[in-house]
């Protein structure tokens, strides 16, 4: 991730793969076939495949597995409103400021930052 790239990074695949564009199994063998032809080396591919379909579609099966219980739950017992920054207020803090604007330009920032 850098500050002067802000799609430098594979979440930018998540849309097409949260509306159905794009299927998890075209994704696994498309780094397959950029490691197996030598363009990828074996550990940002492998790296990758285990990011999108390990942690990715693992965490999609058990979002609707939860819903809708999941919705209403507050673990952490919050009550509190978000602070200002979240609701378009201004901020000091870079990091925060960065993740947001990111959201405001791209409707999206990368799941690091979130």
């Amino acid at each position: 991730m850098l500050s002067t790239n802000w799609h430098l990074a594979h979440t930018l695949l998540s849309p097409y793969l949260n509306l159905g564009l794009l299927l998890p199994d075209e994704v696994w063998q498309a780094a397959d076939q950029g490691y197996r032809s030598g363009a990828v080396p074996i550990a940002s591919a492998e790296g990758f495949v285990r990011q999108v379909i390990g942690r990715r579609e693992y965490v999609w099966g058990r979002y609707w597995q939860w819903v809708p219980e999941h919705r209403a739950s507050n673990e952490l017992d919050a009550h509190r409103p978000l602070p200002p920054v979240f609701t378009g207020g201004s901020t000091r803090m870079r990091c925060v400021g960065t993740v947001l604007d990111d959201v405001a330009a791209h409707g999206w920032t990368h799941h690091i930052h979130r």
